[in-house]
């Protein structure tokens, strides 16, 4: 989910309730809160995404406006490293630049080295499920943070 503008709240969405999964949100803008995404519920669940890179005037990445939000095995920034969260780049392939509607996006495939390569929760579901790029949603045993799961063999370089 990239590049999306709010007025308002929320650069990509309002979360009013239920469970982002496996998501990977950069380089959305709202004007006032949540760069990404702006909560407005009792217990909404943050699971096996990636949400960084984005921009606001208050919580560049996701805005709190209820009594608590769940994270649990994803990247962000700021984020309590607890229940398996990340705090911090999560190392993708390319970040892109620019954010809102004159976001230029970027590779959202993550390193080799990424912090979020192997750092998942499996789920049930994922048995025989597919990623955005239609391979294994499960490699290495382990899933990914973010949208895509990492499939590279062979002898892989990380230029910096």
């Amino acid at each position: 989910i990239y590049g999306n503008q709010a007025g308002r709240h929320g650069g990509a969405t309002r979360f009013d309730n239920g469970v982002l999964e496996n998501c990977t949100m950069v380089g959305n803008k709202a004007q006032s809160q949540g760069g990404g995404v702006w909560f407005n519920a009792d217990q909404p669940l943050v699971r096996n995404s990636i949400v960084h890179f984005n921009d606001a005037a208050a919580g560049l990445n996701y805005y709190v406006n209820s009594r608590s939000t769940n994270f649990s095995y994803s990247c962000s920034s700021p984020i309590v490293e607890e229940n398996g969260n990340r705090n911090g780049d999560p190392s993708l392939k390319s970040d892109g630049s620019g954010s809102g509607t004159n976001y230029v996006a970027g590779d959202f495939h993550l390193r080799y080295r990424s912090p979020c390569r192997n750092k998942g929760d499996n789920q049930d579901w994922m048995e025989g499920a597919r990623d955005l790029d239609g391979l294994p949603r499960i490699n290495e045993n382990v899933v990914d943070m973010g949208v895509f799961e990492l499939h590279e063999y062979g002898v892989v370089i990380d230029i910096f």
